[in-house]
């Protein structure tokens, strides 16, 4: 038996070197596994990206599709508009009247109606040359420009008589008067709501400031008196942070105060670290104060903000008013400039 066990040993060990290259082999081909593998991945994350770049790429020419596009449509918008303003000349030129006259006739509603379109047309092109490029005025300026254009059309007989065949009679002016005399008044009464509302403001800021000062240090005190009674400082609102928003902290002061003076067995706890009853209530009507004040600043704002509607709305009117008559000026009182610059109209530099 063991000439046996020993002949198998030494067959064995024959065959070491084959096994050896075996194992060898196969941890090659592990590592070749893996190498293939790690290219693999790579290959897929380039093809991700390469898919990336393909949409990124997509996207990038369907903008400029869209760009090139509205350019199109600019260009035809654009074609369209010197169309008509040159459809606008020859009719200037075939009835001898300006640009300007056109404007007032399509006002006046005595164009025909395949002519119409084309003058809608220049007044607005006119218009919105006039809104981009003219720089933004005050409303005291423009007030003041209107009060000279109209006040100087009616004291003047002359102008009063150039203007009167295109509409702008003297009743239409005065008419004209009265409004910007309103949007004026207007204006200095949204001045003053909204100096009423900076006053009220003020009251409030300076009364919470004095009843906050005096509710802290209830709330500091209470806290001590009421430590071993957690129903008394959660009824009072003693637990965790005072509201900062003036909403918040109304709620939690008026909280504080009429639920202590509401409970005598509260009071007395409070009366040992020194908030008597007296306090208290003198407490609460520093809240009742705050609270007054600040209805009375939502009543301000509110008034403030219908006074700036109101007069923005006469304002704009006024200078809408004006906008139309400097137009029907210019035609109107075209061979005297000095009148023009009586209304205070100007010609641009």
């Amino acid at each position: 038996m063991l000439v046996s066990g020993a002949v198998l040993v030494l067959k064995a060990a024959a065959h070491l070197p084959e096994a050896w290259s075996l194992r060898k082999v196969a941890l090659e081909g592990g590592k070749v596994t893996n190498e293939a593998n790690k290219m693999s991945s790579n290959q897929s994350k380039t093809i991700a990206d390469h898919r990336k770049m393909i949409s990124d790429r997509d996207k990038v020419i369907a903008d400029h599709r869209k760009m090139t596009d509205d350019h199109g449509k600019m260009i035809a918008d654009h074609d369209k508009v010197i169309n008509h303003r040159s459809a606008m000349k020859s009719i200037g030129q075939d009835n001898e009247i300006s640009n300007s006259t056109m404007i007032f006739y399509v006002k006046q509603g005595y164009l025909l109606p395949e002519l119409r379109q084309v003058a809608i047309i220049e007044l607005y092109l006119l218009t919105q040359t006039r809104r981009f490029l003219m720089p933004k005025k005050s409303i005291d300026q423009r007030l003041l420009e209107a009060k000279v254009t109209i006040e100087n059309a009616l004291s003047d007989s002359e102008i009063l008589g150039l203007v009167t065949p295109f509409g702008y009679d003297e009743a239409r002016l005065i008419a004209a008067k009265t409004a910007r005399d309103n949007a004026e008044m207007l204006h200095q009464k949204q001045k003053t709501e909204y100096g009423e509302q900076h006053a009220a403001t003020g009251i409030l800021e300076q009364g919470q400031a004095q009843a906050n000062k005096e509710y802290m240090r209830c709330v500091k005190l209470g806290r001590v008196g009421l430590k071993d009674n957690t129903g008394a400082l959660l009824k009072l609102g003693l637990v965790g942070r005072r509201k900062e928003d003036i909403a918040g902290w109304l709620i939690q002061v008026k909280q504080f105060y009429s639920n202590a003076l509401a409970d005598p067995a509260i009071i007395a706890d409070l009366a040992k670290v020194g908030v008597l009853q007296e306090r208290l209530e003198a407490g609460q009507q520093l809240y009742e104060a705050v609270e007054a004040a600040k209805l009375t600043q939502e009543k301000e704002r509110g008034d403030a903000q219908q006074a700036t509607l109101d007069r923005n709305n006469a304002v704009a009117a006024v200078a809408e008013w004006k906008a139309d008559f400097t137009v029907i000026a210019r035609v109107a009182l075209e061979d005297k400039p000095q009148l023009l610059e009586k209304l205070g109209i100007f010609e641009a530099s």
